[in-house]
């Protein structure tokens, strides 16, 4: 969590958009495969039909494929990355930022759109009163920053850099859950022969006990 919002505002204020994005990509990735459920479940809500079922490359292509025109789909992605790193109030209770939603929303506008477009956040309907007034987080860097237009071959190539990381950040969370499941097998298989041959010290000597005391009869 701390990670991802160092990353992520770092990139933010240096109005670094790709570095930002990588930040997200990466922390899309960590829920896909964590918690799948509210991944599969952000596509269907914003009009993508998606399923569990589905394999890790399957999803990760129909986001990526999506997120630059579907905006409900670009708002509901940082909703969901910031709702998995949400941060203390001031109160104690943990809460997700306002201004880290909008900030995440206009990144991914920024790097997934292939058309111009204004200053101003583009809004999914209502996006002010659904997510507060204001702009804080990042405003110097994304401030008076357009978005050029690319041509089609340098969306591809953006589209697939954004595919490739979270792929990579999908498969090493596999890879870490594989490793953890080996080491309790392993763990197991260990206790397990230490019992057996607890188990069987304890058979021979009682074995021992009992041939001993048949022959002092």
């Amino acid at each position: 969590m701390d990670y991802f919002y160092s990353d992520f505002v770092d990139g933010v204020n240096d109005s670094n958009i790709d570095s930002a994005n990588t930040a997200l990509m990466k922390e899309l990735g960590n829920i896909l495969v964590r918690n799948r459920e509210d991944f599969v479940h952000l596509l269907n809500e914003s009009g993508v039909s998606a399923a569990p079922s589905m394999s890790d490359a399957k999803l990760i292509d129909l986001f990526i494929a999506n997120v630059g025109q579907n905006k409900t789909l670009a708002l509901g992605a940082s909703m969901l990355v910031h709702s998995h790193n949400q941060t203390l109030s001031f109160d104690g209770e943990e809460t997700m930022s306002d201004e880290g939603i909008k900030a995440g929303y206009r990144v991914l506008n920024e790097y997934f759109a292939d058309d111009e477009y204004s200053n101003a956040i583009d809004p999914v309907t209502a996006i002010g009163e659904a997510i507060g007034k204001g702009f804080d987080l990042g405003s110097k860097g994304l401030e008076g920053r357009q978005k050029k237009k690319y041509g089609v071959q340098d969306m591809v190539a953006k589209q697939q850099e954004a595919k490739s990381i979270m792929a990579q950040q999908a498969m090493a969370n596999r890879q870490a859950q594989i490793d953890a499941a080996r080491q309790k097998e392993d763990q197991g298989a260990k206790t397990t022969r230490v019992l057996l041959i607890v188990g069987g010290i304890v058979a021979l000597g009682f074995i021992a006990y009992m041939i001993k005391n048949k022959r002092g009869k």
